[in-house]
C-alpha cells in the first residue's frame, strides 16, 4: 500500500462525507445530499449480499491531510453464488478532488495491491451490485459528471 495511504477510520468520516457531497450534489443527476450517518452505514456495511452476489470482504482506503480528505476508494472481494467460485474484486466507489490525479493514482495502487494481496486478477469499477444506495439511480454507473474519476480507470 502507498505510503500515503491508509485504512478508514471512523474519523474520516465527516471528510469523506463532505468530499462526497462535493462531488456528487448538484453535479451527478440523481445525486441528493445524504447525511454523514447515511454514508457512514454504506461504508461499514457488512456481509452485504445481493439477490446472486456477495460481497465476502470490504476495505475503504483514505488519503487525507489533517482533517481533510482527500480521496477515498471502497473496495472489496466479490464471489458470484454461495459456493465463493469466481471471486474478482470490485471497486464500489472512488473519489478524490479534480486536479489531484497523484490522490487517484496513490488510492488505485493500493486498492491493486489489497486485490493482489488476495490473488484477485480481475475487478470491476462501481458494478451494479455493489453500488451506493445513495448514489443516482440503481441501474446508473460512474457518471461522466465525474469525467476526472473516468480519465483516470480508462
Amino acid at each position: 500500500m502507498p505510503a500515503d495511504v491508509r485504512p478508514y477510520q471512523n474519523d474520516d468520516l465527516p471528510g469523506a462525507h463532505g468530499l462526497y457531497q462535493e462531488l456528487t450534489v448538484g453535479r451527478v443527476p440523481h445525486c441528493w445530499e445524504v447525511g454523514t450517518e447515511a454514508l457512514g452505514n454504506v461504508l461499514l456495511e457488512d456481509d452485504v449480499e445481493r439477490d446472486w452476489a456477495h460481497l465476502l470482504e470490504q476495505a475503504v482506503l483514505v488519503v487525507s491531510d489533517g482533517d481533510r480528505v482527500d480521496g477515498f476508494i471502497h473496495i472489496g472481494r466479490h464471489a458470484t453464488n454461495k459456493w465463493q467460485e469466481r471471486e474478482y474484486g470490485v471497486v464500489r466507489f472512488l473519489a478524490y478532488r479534480r486536479g489531484e490525479r497523484g490522490v487517484g493514482d496513490a488510492l488505485l495502487a493500493a486498492a491493486h495491491a489489497w486485490m493482489t494481496e488476495r490473488q484477485l486478477r480481475k475487478s470491476l469499477v462501481l458494478p451494479q451490485p455493489w453500488q451506493y444506495p445513495l448514489y443516482a439511480f440503481p441501474h446508473a454507473y460512474l457518471s461522466d459528471h465525474l469525467d476526472h474519476v473516468q480519465g483516470l480507470l480508462r
